[in-house]
């Protein structure tokens, strides 16, 4: 295979390594300029070979077939996923030192390494990448489209119809790789069709959890038909909310300001955080209902009626999640009964 700049790479294999209907998958260790490739197929054997290239009907514009192809998004290498990750906790530790040194407002140093941080995990991350994003992806999508609940077809598959493009994978995986991304290989909607897909891992949300999700979807489908545009708004939404949730509880909790800012600036709190996925949410969540809690009991605020509700309001979006996040509840008995 060669692309613009030349040799990418070779593969062989032999005619029993071959079965019909069989997919082979050709892996690089360089990267490809995809859209301006060169496939050189060459065959030897000891009696009569012969090759074939088949496509599936598919036709140019200039009346030639073409073949199919598909890339998949490769992932970051685990040395540069380490270098990241230990990179980002000496820098948010670091901070969190000079802060102490420097009496800083930690509110104020929470908005600004979300900001900071957010913005370099949404360039580093394509959509999607977040573990399960394409089956929450579905999820979502299927309740933009009216499909609030999900419902099985006569395989037993639990999924829903609605607009799928044709050449993504069915399957439980979605993934975009970031040369897609950058350029625009992203059907719009009205190039989709209605195709039952499955997500059943995701069928037991409820679809209040996806509720930031939901706002952003809506709100990019009335900015652009481009799917990229409304995944994109979706986790921009989900990235703003989590963060306005962290924040309250920041500024709430009578103590452990920074162990809290710490734990929320954690890589894997900030990939969640910028994905589609709601487990971000969930931790937010969690956090501010223990820093409610624990100002009702160590200062000397009563609960009031809003207070009491924002406290019934989180515990009931905490079992929308999952059902065992309402065992968070219990920190509600650690309020004294006077307050």
């Amino acid at each position: 295979i060669s692309d613009v700049k030349g040799m990418v790479g070779t593969q062989s294999c032999s005619y029993d390594q071959v079965v019909s209907n069989d997919l082979t998958w050709f892996n690089f260790h360089k990267s490809v300029m995809a859209g301006d490739l060169k496939i050189t197929i060459k065959a030897s054997g000891d009696s009569a070979v012969g090759v074939s290239v088949y496509t599936d009907g598919n036709v140019t514009q200039t009346g030639q077939p073409y073949l199919e192809t598909h890339f998949i998004a490769v992932q970051y290498s685990k040395n540069i996923l380490y270098f990241i990750s230990v990179t980002m906790i000496l820098f948010v530790t670091a901070l969190f030192y000079i802060a102490q040194k420097q009496k800083w407002n930690y509110e104020k140093l929470f908005m600004m390494c979300w900001g900071v941080i957010g913005i370099l995990f949404y360039m580093i991350l394509p959509a999607l990448a977040e573990p399960d994003a394409g089956n929450h992806f579905r999820r979502v999508y299927s309740i933009l489209q009216g499909n609030i609940l999900p419902s099985v077809n006569a395989q037993g598959d639990i999924g829903a119809f609605f607009p799928w493009p044709d050449n993504w994978s069915q399957d439980d995986s979605v993934q975009l790789s970031i040369y897609q991304q950058l350029h625009n290989w992203i059907l719009r909607t009205s190039d989709c069709t209605s195709t039952y897909i499955s997500f059943k891992n995701m069928a037991l949300y409820s679809p209040v959890c996806y509720l930031p999700e939901i706002a952003g979807m809506i709100l990019g489908s009335l900015i652009s038909k481009q799917l990229l545009v409304i995944i994109f708004m979706a986790r921009i939404i989900n990235f703003v909310c989590t963060g306005i949730v962290m924040y309250l509880a920041v500024r709430l909790t009578p103590f452990g300001k920074k162990y809290l800012l710490w734990m929320s600036l954690l890589p894997m709190v900030m990939e969640l955080s910028v994905g589609i996925a709601p487990d971000s949410m969930v931790m937010a969540l969690i956090s501010l209902l223990t820093a409610m809690v624990m100002r009702l009991r160590y200062t000397q605020v009563n609960a009031d009626k809003r207070y009491i509700s924002g406290l019934a309001l989180i515990s009931f979006l905490l079992s929308q999640y999952k059902i065992v996040y309402i065992v968070f509840g219990i920190l509600l008995f650690l309020i004294p009964k006077e307050k």
